[in-house]
C-alpha cells in the first residue's frame, strides 16, 4: 500500500507542477503615458529630433526601422485633421507594407507616425527582451506622439500589430479619438494550430524542444531580409502568443470604431477564420472586409508594399482612402 500511496502523491505533484508551471500571459500594463508624462514637445519642429534622440538611446536600430514622422506638408509641419499610426507586425518593422500607409495619409491630407515595436528592428536577440506590456506603451507612446500631430487617428497595423490596434481600440483613454481601425492580416490566432501549445503551463519549455533555442526562416527577397528580424530566440514567440490570446479575451463587441480589414483566405502565416471570427464581434455599425486574392506575397500574408506586394498597394490604399473618407462623421 506504500508503493500505491507514494505514487499516487508523485502523480499528483507532477500534475500540480505541471498545471502551475511558468506560461505565457499578459501582465497588469503599466501606467500609459501621454504626451505631457513622455515630455513631448509642442513645437512640431522639435518632435523629429525627439523622436530620432530617444532612437539613438537605444544604440543599434537598424536603417529604415527608427520610428518616424512623415508630415503632410514638409516644408511647414503642422498639425493636420486626421493623423496616420501605422503598428508594424512581429519581426518586422515600418517598411513592412510601405508606401500603403504613406499613400494613405496622402491620400487624406494626414501626417503620419511610424512606430517601432520594442525588440524590433535591432539584432534578433532583442526580440527576446520584451513583453506585451512593452509593445503596449508603445502604442501609448503613438497615440501621445499623435496628438501632437493631428485630432483624430487613423490607427493602421499588419498581422501582430493589427492585434494591438484592436487592444487599444478598447481603451477608453483612446477611444474617442480613433476615426477609423485599418486591419491587415489581424493575428487572432496564427495558421499553425500547435502555437497554441505556447499558451500552456510550460509553453517555453515545450518550445525548446519542439522549435529549438532558435528560429530562422528564409526572406523572401534581399530587400525582406534587411528589413525583417529572420533570426531570433524562440522565447521571443511566446509574448506574440500571449497578446493573441489577450485579444480574444477583449471586449471587442464595445469596438465601435468603423473598421477595414483586409484578408487572404489562404494566408499561411495567420488563421484567416479568426480574424474573421474576431472581426464579426466588433461592434461597429460601419465595418468592411476586403478579401484579397492577388497579392504578390508568396505567403498571402503581406497583402501590400513594395517589398512584397507592390501590385496591389494603390488599389487598397484607395479603398482605404474611400472608406475613411465615408465613414467620417455628417456635420
Amino acid at each position: 500500500m506504500r508503493w500505491r500511496r507514494a505514487l499516487l502523491l508523485a502523480a499528483t505533484g507532477a500534475a500540480v507542477i505541471a498545471l502551475v508551471g511558468p506560461r505565457a500571459r499578459v501582465g497588469d500594463p503599466p501606467r500609459l503615458a501621454d504626451a505631457a508624462t513622455l515630455g513631448l514637445p509642442r513645437d512640431p519642429t522639435a518632435l523629429g529630433p525627439w523622436l530620432e534622440a530617444r532612437e539613438a538611446a537605444v544604440g543599434d536600430v537598424r536603417p529604415g526601422a527608427a520610428r518616424t514622422i512623415v508630415w503632410a506638408d514638409p516644408a511647414g509641419p503642422a498639425p493636420t485633421d486626421r493623423v496616420v499610426v501605422y503598428l508594424h507586425g512581429f519581426s518586422a518593422t515600418r517598411q513592412e507594407v510601405r508606401p500603403l500607409p504613406d499613400s494613405v495619409a496622402a491620400g487624406l491630407g494626414a501626417n503620419l507616425y511610424y512606430t517601432r515595436l520594442a525588440g524590433h528592428g535591432r539584432p534578433g536577440e532583442a526580440m527576446a527582451e520584451v513583453s506585451v506590456t512593452d509593445w503596449m506603451a508603445d502604442v501609448a507612446e503613438a497615440f501621445a506622439v499623435a496628438e501632437r500631430l493631428g485630432e483624430r487617428v487613423v490607427l493602421m497595423g499588419t498581422s501582430t500589430g493589427a492585434s494591438l490596434a484592436l487592444w487599444a481600440a478598447t481603451r477608453p483613454e483612446w477611444r474617442e479619438r480613433l476615426d477609423a481601425l485599418v486591419l491587415i492580416s489581424p493575428n487572432l490566432g496564427p495558421r499553425d494550430p500547435r502555437a497554441r501549445m505556447l499558451l500552456w503551463p510550460w509553453g517555453g519549455t515545450l518550445l525548446r524542444v519542439v522549435q529549438g533555442r532558435e528560429r530562422v526562416w528564409e526572406p523572401a527577397n534581399a530587400e525582406q531580409a534587411r528589413h525583417w528580424t529572420t533570426r531570433y530566440p524562440s522565447r521571443a514567440l511566446l509574448p506574440m502568443m500571449a497578446l493573441v490570446a489577450h485579444v480574444e479575451d477583449l471586449p471587442l463587441e464595445a469596438v465601435h470604431t468603423p473598421t477595414w480589414m483586409a484578408y487572404s483566405a489562404h494566408d499561411q502565416v495567420i488563421a484567416p477564420e479568426a480574424a474573421l471570427a474576431a472581426f464579426e464581434r466588433l461592434g461597429s455599425q460601419r465595418k468592411t472586409t476586403v478579401l484579397v486574392r492577388d497579392s504578390d506575397d508568396a505567403a498571402q500574408h503581406v497583402l501590400a508594399g513594395d517589398i512584397l506586394s507592390p501590385s496591389t498597394t494603390a488599389r487598397l490604399s484607395d479603398e482605404i482612402v474611400t472608406f475613411v473618407e465615408a465613414s467620417a462623421p455628417s456635420g
